[in-house]
């Protein structure tokens, strides 16, 4: 959590708030938190709630949020570098119309060894709904999405312990307008605990992403997604 709280404090651009959703957690978070808060000159809000899950979570900061742009970051994802909120404040200034931007996250160890830079191929960065159908290209943690967003559509899926982002880029992929911005945005870590990435959630996300794909997709995209994304899996474990 460190990590995070020090990438957005060096930030230069500073019109921001910061909320943290807290499961009630028994280490030294909250007095983490409650250092950073002091020692901030922008808003920064601590909301302690029963653990319900990750998407739960994301909504309860919605909800809390007063800000027009949103992003997402998990406990041990931060910010790429300092210039990350400047760079983009600039760049939604001169693109209005857009309701939502993906960019890149630079997957990381745990030890902070990086590993890669996601989406790196050109395929993957040129927003394309029918793509989005077969490869989830768009990592959370590098999204920035105006709130209205989720006034006009609804919140996450808090039914799924995963894969809810997909889920919602797949509801709002032909109804809002979006696109992809060149900039690394945050660092990803992967670690055994962590849901997304972690193999022991690996059959709970199978489940959540086939549900998913039931849901959103007819049935011959299901059945040709269903297959690409197995072929995913399998070119990730070679990689990894």
């Amino acid at each position: 959590i460190l990590k995070n709280l020090i990438s957005v404090q060096k930030q230069t651009f500073k019109d921001i708030e910061h909320i943290f959703i807290d499961g009630f957690s028994k280490d030294n978070t909250i007095k983490i938190i409650k250092k950073y808060k002091r020692q901030s000159d922008y808003p920064v809000t601590i909301q302690k709630t029963k653990p319900q899950g990750i998407s739960n979570a994301m909504n309860q900061g919605i909800k809390k949020a007063k800000g027009r742009y949103l992003i997402h970051l998990h406990a041990d994802d931060y910010l790429f570098d300092i210039n990350v909120l400047q760079d983009t404040y600039d760049y939604l200034l001169s693109n209005p119309r857009l309701d939502w931007i993906y960019g890149q996250i630079q997957t990381i160890e745990k030890n902070a060894k990086p590993i890669g830079i996601y989406p790196r191929h050109k395929l993957l960065q040129i927003a394309s709904p029918t793509l989005l159908k077969y490869t989830n290209f768009i990592p959370h943690q590098a999204v920035f999405i105006k709130k209205e967003v989720f006034k006009k559509f609804g919140l996450f899926n808090e039914k799924l312990s995963s894969k809810m982002d997909l889920d919602y880029w797949l509801k709002i992929k032909n109804k809002t307008t979006w696109q992809f911005y060149p900039k690394v945005i945050s660092n990803f870590t992967i670690h055994s605990s962590a849901q997304s990435s972690s193999k022991k959630f690996l059959t709970e996300n199978l489940k959540n992403l086939d549900q998913v794909l039931r849901a959103s997709l007819s049935k011959p995209e299901y059945l040709l997604a269903n297959q690409l994304y197995k072929i995913q899996l399998k070119i990730n474990k070679v990689i990894r």
